[in-house]
């Protein structure tokens, strides 16, 4: 008899979305999203790019906001989204990924998960979220990975000093989780308000 967590896992399957169904529009900065319905919820098709204090633009290059997103230490991410918007969680993070096809039992592992769940949602896959591969920032300023990976915050810290983040490298399929160290620079993704978030642990730099 399988279990009821492979029960469970075998009732999602890989999501599609070619195109978002809705679009949103900031009002700080008049700046427009394509919005996506995953499992009940609805997230922001393309990474935030409001200019909050301290986050910044790779290489400090405006271009690259625009097609990129902004980069946000945790802190500035996590108050960095609109008025009716927060920065994705652990338990939306997880919701996603059950949908894209990741087994149940996998959902609170470290490291590479899913496989090759991760290549829906990068920006050569056929889902409307198409994470671009955006690189990061660290604390001492390096930018680093830019067109090799995309690293992603999620709300939940792991301790004081670390959150927990998703990262997509452009030479894996799966869906990395880990905790990261907080003034870390990385994208942040936007969620409407309507599902509570899961204290959900393992510490690595993004992007390797």
């Amino acid at each position: 008899m399988k279990s009821m967590a492979g029960l469970f896992s075998c009732l999602f399957l890989p999501a599609v979305l070619a195109a978002p169904q809705d679009s949103f529009t900031d009002p700080r900065d008049q700046q427009t999203y394509g919005v996506v319905e995953v499992a009940g919820m609805r997230w922001m098709a393309g990474n935030l790019r409001y200019a909050a204090r301290n986050s910044v633009c790779y290489d400090n290059e405006i271009e690259n906001c625009k097609t990129l997103g902004r980069l946000y230490p945790w802190e500035i991410a996590l108050q960095a989204c609109p008025d009716g918007w927060h920065l994705a969680t652990e338990y939306e993070w997880q919701t996603l990924e059950l949908e894209l096809g990741v087994p149940f039992e996998e959902l609170e592992g470290n490291r590479e998960r899913g496989e090759p769940a991760g290549e829906q949602i990068k920006v050569t896959g056929n889902h409307a979220l198409k994470f671009p591969y955006a690189g990061y920032r660290n604390p001492e300023g390096e930018f680093r990975r830019k067109d090799e990976s995309t690293a992603i915050w999620t709300a939940n810290e792991s301790d004081f000093n670390h959150a927990w983040h998703r990262d997509l490298n452009i030479e894996r399929s799966g869906i990395y989780r880990s905790r990261v160290y907080k003034p870390w620079s990385l994208s942040a993704r936007c969620v409407a308000n309507h599902l509570e978030p899961k204290e959900t642990g393992n510490e690595r730099t993004p992007g390797t």
